[in-house]
């Protein structure tokens, strides 16, 4: 993990040392409609969510996350005392029982410093490079085109399951010539049993495409289905994350029957000098 920094993060509504017997009368309702719309656009992760989110405990959240990720803090009675004043009813204060609340941004941001991207395929859907009257024809509102006559429909539905069965069967000959290049780097059916030989490559530019609809990272099962993820993992180009010292996967493939897998290490080739 790299080396960070620690700043005091965590910004506290009320002295956490200091006990109120009463609602304190700093409360006023304009600040507590600002604490439940902090909550709501941008302090959204509690500690559980973080758990989720990066196959944690609580402790490695108490020990990292807390140290460089921003957060408030709200403890129960106070979060009564917001709702109270706002009347947001039990619900609310059911739905808010964590003490720690992390802002996103700031998360996000903690994630990407923390990281080792690496990847050893990807898997590339050969509709994106489709050239361009094929991929009008296929998708289209030919057909819906009320000055075409109902025998021309019948001929070009005919010719678009005629070109879709040729694109399955991987004919280049629809593609632009970025596509036929993919195509003929594309790896052979049942390859994943010999992925060992496909190198892992490291891509700092990766972290460029990581949302944080990504998340949660995916973790291999184990026992009798962690040979079905790897090769899975394989066919369809996942990134593998590396943070703390253990490896999960993000999987951002658009899957497709017109899908092919490469290498990463041919892919960057090819789209490096096409």
């Amino acid at each position: 993990m790299p080396q960070r920094k620690e700043y005091d993060t965590t910004v506290y509504i009320f002295e956490p040392s200091k006990i109120f017997k009463n609602k304190p009368k700093e409360l006023a309702p304009d600040k507590a409609k600002r604490m439940i719309n902090m909550l709501e656009n941008e302090y959204t992760l509690t500690t559980e969510d973080i758990c989720h989110l990066l196959h944690c405990n609580r402790k490695y959240v108490d020990d990292y996350i807390k140290l460089y990720v921003k957060n408030i803090f709200i403890d129960a009675k106070q979060m009564n005392w917001i709702a109270e004043i706002l009347d947001l009813g039990n619900g609310f204060v059911d739905s808010h029982r964590s003490y720690y609340y992390f802002s996103q941004n700031s998360f996000m941001e903690y994630f990407l410093d923390s990281i080792i991207l690496t990847r050893q395929t990807i898997y590339i859907d050969l509709t994106d490079h489709l050239l361009p009257d094929i991929k009008q024809l296929i998708y289209g509102n030919v057909l819906e085109d009320e000055s075409i006559s109902n025998q021309d429909k019948e001929y070009l539905l005919n010719h678009i399951h005629s070109v879709k069965a040729e694109i399955k069967k991987h004919d280049d000959k629809y593609l632009t010539a970025l596509g036929k290049k993919l195509l003929a780097s594309a790896l052979p059916v049942g390859y994943s049993t010999k992925r060992k030989l496909t190198p892992e490559i490291y891509d700092e530019e990766l972290k460029n495409n990581i949302k944080f609809e990504d998340l949660p990272l995916l973790k291999a099962p184990r026992g009798g289905g962690n040979e079905k993820f790897y090769r899975n993992a394989f066919l369809h180009g996942y990134i593998k994350v590396k943070i703390n010292g253990k490896s999960f996967f993000i999987d951002q493939s658009k899957y497709s029957d017109w899908g092919i897998t490469l290498s990463y290490e041919e892919y960057s080739k090819i789209c490096c000098y096409k």
